[in-house]
């Protein structure tokens, strides 16, 4: 059995891509490391029936397959696993990582450096709408979020409101 949910960005009703499309793009390009966090890409909990799915880190690619096939099976998690030991996926694995650092520094931040992002960067019209992601994408530009500890991040926090306020005024 193969059940193909999605595989390829596709309008309602338009037809999927194959599976060896799907093999190819895993040979192409990197897949989101975020997906990491939701299994892995690989969801088997039944061991019956296993799903595969996910997205990739700069293509728009979305898969959904499930499968009970052995086969098939091998095929998938060999292309996936041989996905994630590549160097593209361990550069966007090591972004996202520091990334998510990001988000987890971002909630103990002191409240006035907060209450400063959303007043300086909190823009209704653009995609930013909570605080990790008005610090990423602060750091992203100005800093590549490199940083070593938590006390790094708040310093960072704070001399990029700073920063913002002297480039407002000038």
């Amino acid at each position: 059995m193969i059940v193909i949910h999605s595989n390829g960005s596709h309008w309602r009703g338009e037809e999927l891509y194959s599976i060896e499309k799907l093999l190819n793009v895993l040979e192409e390009y990197a897949l989101d490391p975020s997906f990491e966090d939701y299994g892995n890409f690989i969801l088997d909990a039944d061991r019956v029936v296993v799903r595969f799915w996910g997205n990739f880190y700069e293509l728009s690619h979305v898969f959904s397959i499930d499968t009970d096939e052995d086969e098939l099976i091998t095929r998938l998690t060999t292309a996936i696993r041989a996905n994630q030991c590549r160097e593209p996926y361990q550069k966007a694995r090591k972004t996202w990582l520091q990334l998510k650092q990001g988000d987890i520094l971002a909630k103990k931040l002191p409240k006035n450096i907060k209450d400063s992002f959303y007043e300086q960067f909190a823009d209704p019209h653009r995609a930013y709408s909570n605080l990790p992601s008005l610090i990423r994408a602060y750091f992203s530009e100005k800093l590549s979020l490199e940083t070593s500890s938590e006390t790094d991040f708040v310093e960072y926090a704070r001399l990029a409101v700073i920063d913002y306020k002297n480039e407002k005024e000038q």
